[in-house]
């Protein structure tokens, strides 16, 4: 089987979770299914227009990156059209697998696939959008509006990485029998937990790309109003992005400075989430967030929002801690409570690694390869 995919991201770059979704798939197909795999990205100037990645080649167009005028990870590339037009008639693909109704790449799978009469698959990535703050719910809900529907009336069928995303396509007007729900997963054996030295102040730990809708804004809120009560603790950011520099100030006016680490990105992100004690997501949409199935496979009780996937993930009071997304003082009070209480912390962990072994990329390639035979006919 042949398949041309389009992402804007794509390894060994990591600024979000689709890149490292499709490359932990991706592989597993190449080496397990024999399926052959050429991925047109937007990459960095930086890397090679084309060499071979994990079992996939990978054709790069440079790209323009709008992150810092946005606040959302979003770049365009105006010489991927020709690119991915070329991958197409090129490789005369059995389909084309495309990723998120907002990549810049998904137009030019769609169009390509048309142009070329290739079957079209979409993964979608995002579930609701509805705790956005404004501009960016506006600007995002008049995209998918749009560009989105048209994106999903031109695909085969669409891959849902999420219940709460397969319910937010239909909400778009896509018929359950063109969805299929295959969540992400994650490595247990790379993410497992270890014992950390006792008596050391509580870490606090979160790891995703530094842009308004991750929503580190209302973690570094929180955490100042966690130090007002007296409670000592580390918060440890991990990832990078345009907010950092925006971020790095909040902390210092909100006089988080000592107790306040900008980490940037890790290579062993697993090593980062072993030293911590605690991981928290304050994040204002997702469709299924790979940072907490990590944290959750690495035995850490989870603070998240309640938002799509990570409710699906977490079952409050469960195996983690859910608070409403925005909600300053609610997660205040979840991490205090988390701090004082050690006790809860093991057994929140405990339980959230157990839910984390129903989550293997082993299933995901399999399920992702049935879907590719069912469009491929």
């Amino acid at each position: 089987m042949r398949v041309v995919a389009f992402s804007d991201f794509a390894p060994p770059e990591r600024g979000g979770g689709v890149e490292h979704a499709l490359a932990e798939v991706y592989e597993r197909l190449a080496t397990r299914m024999d399926v052959t795999i050429h991925l047109v990205a937007l990459g960095s100037p930086l890397l090679p227009a084309t060499e071979t990645v994990r079992g996939m080649t990978i054709h790069r167009a440079p790209r323009i990156d709008l992150e810092r005028w946005v606040g959302a990870q979003v770049a365009i590339a105006p010489r991927v059209w020709p690119a991915g037009f070329a991958a197409v008639r090129d490789v005369r693909p059995d389909l084309v697998h495309a990723h998120t109704l907002f990549f810049h790449s998904s137009l030019v799978a769609a169009a390509a696939a048309r142009w070329y009469g290739v079957p079209l698959l979409l993964t979608a990535h995002l579930g609701s959008l509805a705790a956005l703050p404004q501009p960016q719910r506006l600007a995002a809900t008049l995209y998918e509006r749009t560009f989105g529907t048209c994106l999903l009336s031109s695909a085969r069928r669409v891959i849902a990485v999420s219940e709460d995303v397969g319910t937010h396509l239909r909400r778009l007007r896509v018929p359950s029998s063109r969805i299929s729900v295959i969540p992400n997963g994650v490595d247990t054996e790379r993410f497992h937990p270890a014992l950390r030295p006792q008596g050391n102040r509580p870490v606090i730990v979160s790891v995703g790309r530094l842009i308004a809708n991750k929503g580190q804004h209302v973690l570094l809120e929180a955490a100042a109003r966690v130090r007002a009560q007296g409670y000592d603790f580390e918060l440890r950011l991990i990832g990078d992005g345009p907010s950092r520099q925006v971020l790095a100030a909040q902390a210092e006016r909100l006089g988080l400075g000592d107790c306040v680490q900008f980490l940037g990105e890790q290579s062993r992100v697993e090593d980062a989430l072993r030293d911590a004690d605690i991981f928290a997501r304050a994040s204002f949409t997702e469709g299924m967030s790979l940072a907490v199935l990590e944290a959750m496979a690495t035995g850490l009780a989870c603070v998240v929002t309640d938002v799509s996937g990570s409710r699906e993930l977490i079952r409050d009071g469960r195996d983690g801690v859910i608070v409403p997304p925005g909600d300053v003082e609610a997660l205040a009070s979840a991490l205090s409570e988390l701090i004082l209480d050690g006790q809860r912390r093991t057994r929140l962990g405990d339980a959230a690694r157990s839910r984390a072994e129903a989550f293997g990329w082993d299933a995901v390639a399999d399920a992702t390869f049935a879907e590719f035979r069912r469009v491929a006919g």
